[in-house]
């Protein structure tokens, strides 16, 4: 068993899903981080490399501290996400060389652009890691399960489970504190309490002090398989 959590930027995969990722950790299941754009855009007036360079190497450390198996750049860029023939090869070979058999990634119809990208992509690449002459890597014999994480707010999100990561929570919140550059998001909205905030709300609907929302990818071969196997490696 093996879980790739793909986030559009280098902080979305800790902030909608870092607890579960690390319950999973604690249970010796092989956790990998990938994250498409370098989130050049997050830093305002740095330029886009510097940017870059420092927000990958915040990714990388948060990852560190989830203990992931591995942290990977897909190697575009902040509002240049994209779905493509060259983008679903090249992910696919990562599930394929990783043996990944449980996907994590955006909604559907998410706020930010590259979150849709990124969710199409993703989506778009489950079958095709089952083709033959698509990317380098030898095809899957079966569709990886795919699961979706929360939303911004929680805006638009219809959860079918919720995980209590409320003993993992500190963990959560040293891999968010890793990414130094991203405490304020702009205006007056700071990135720890907006999560904190998402993390109680859902926390209250499961019953719990704090939890993570998901849903399945609700599409053949298995619509449930992703939501089922996360409640499985956490609580079964």
């Amino acid at each position: 068993m093996s879980v790739l959590a793909i986030g559009a930027h280098p902080d979305d995969v800790d902030a909608f899903c870092g607890g579960t990722l690390a319950l999973l950790v604690e249970r010796g299941v092989p956790v990998h981080v990938a994250v498409a754009t370098g989130g050049e855009g997050g830093i305002p007036g740095e330029e886009a490399e510097s940017a870059r360079a420092t927000r990958l190497a915040e990714g990388e450390r948060a990852a560190e501290i989830l203990g992931a198996a591995s942290f990977t750049w897909l190697g575009m860029h902040d509002q240049k996400a994209t779905e493509s023939p060259e983008s679903r090869a090249t992910l696919a070979d990562l599930v394929r060389r990783l043996g990944a058999d449980l996907l994590i990634t955006h909604p559907p119809g998410d706020y930010h652009a590259d979150h849709r990208a990124v969710h199409d992509l993703v989506f778009a690449m489950r079958i095709g890691a089952c083709a033959a002459n698509v990317g380098s890597e030898p095809p899957l014999r079966s569709a990886p399960d795919l699961a979706y994480m929360d939303s911004a707010q929680g805006i638009g999100f219809d959860p079918e489970i919720w995980i209590d990561v409320s003993a993992t929570i500190e963990t959560k919140w040293r891999m968010l504190r890793a990414h130094e550059s991203q405490r304020t998001l702009g205006g007056d909205t700071e990135l720890m309490p907006l999560i904190e905030s998402l993390a109680r709300f859902r926390g209250d609907q499961r019953g719990c002090r704090y939890a993570e929302a998901f849903r399945g990818c609700r599409s053949w071969p298995t619509p449930d398989g992703g939501i089922r196997r996360l409640v499985l490696l956490t609580e079964g």
